[in-house]
């Protein structure tokens, strides 16, 4: 199955969240609130994280 992606820029939030599985997009700092991380560029419940869906994080680099 080809996927076009072409038109992507030009969808609505709402149409975003329907992508991403009804599951709201990650603020910039990754911080989706309590018991809630990101996963794969959407906030989901940290009960969904596992092998194959790490919850992602901001790593500083060591000075």
């Amino acid at each position: 199955m080809k996927t076009n992606l072409k038109g992507l820029r030009s969808l609505d939030k709402k149409q975003l969240k329907n992508i991403l599985g009804g599951y709201p997009m990650c603020p910039e700092d990754l911080q989706c609130g309590n018991d809630w991380c990101c996963i794969n560029g959407a906030c989901r419940p940290i009960s969904q994280a596992g092998p194959g869906h790490l919850c992602m994080a901001i790593v500083d680099p060591i000075s």
